[in-house]
């Protein structure tokens, strides 16, 4: 009798930590323009560096890392700024964005996956994350290469040093919402 119930008690707890699990990593739906008005507006960190404004695909990844941590980060409604520094008023990149995918954590965080094409060349596959508080901006991004966004947050770059593999490199930033 003992146990048999030692058993299901065990199930129980099983299970209960299961939903939990569960529940506390899944996606709420939000609709793209939501996590528009979330993303939208100036995102600034001025202890990066500020970098180049071009890549020469001669260096390597970690001679081009301050072209990918840049200082200001602009959203309208639509469109995209790179500036190098916080005293920029011109971006050094500049485009449309595509949300296209959204959703929220249980946390109350919003994350979005956004296309950024940068023109013929290049694009850019991003998923930010923006803290509950709207005052924290995370994103993750591959430029370039492999037509796939990031799977969560990574709080590092992960550099590919030779441009030739098929993996690439993929960037982390992190922005606080300018007053």
């Amino acid at each position: 009798m003992k146990a048999r119930m030692i058993v299901s008690i065990s199930i129980l707890v099983f299970v209960v930590l299961i939903v939990a699990g569960s529940c506390a990593t899944k996606r709420i739906a939000v609709s793209p323009e939501e996590v528009s008005q979330k993303i939208e507006g100036t995102w600034i960190n001025p202890d990066y560096p500020v970098g180049g404004t071009f890549i020469d695909l001669t260096q390597t990844a970690t001679d081009t890392a301050d072209f990918f941590h840049f200082q200001k980060l602009t959203f309208t409604s639509k469109k995209w700024y790179f500036y190098q520094s916080l005293d920029d008023t011109i971006g050094f990149a500049s485009g449309v964005y595509t949300i296209m995918d959204s959703w929220m954590d249980r946390k109350g965080n919003a994350y979005c996956q956004i296309y950024l094409p940068r023109g013929k060349a290049s694009v850019c596959f991003a998923l930010l994350k923006v803290d509950k508080t709207g005052t924290v901006l995370e994103q993750c991004y591959y430029y370039g290469g492999n037509n796939k966004y990031p799977e969560k947050i990574v709080t590092h770059d992960i550099i590919v040093d030779d441009f030739r593999s098929p993996d690439v490199s993929m960037y982390y930033n992190i922005f606080y919402r300018k007053e």
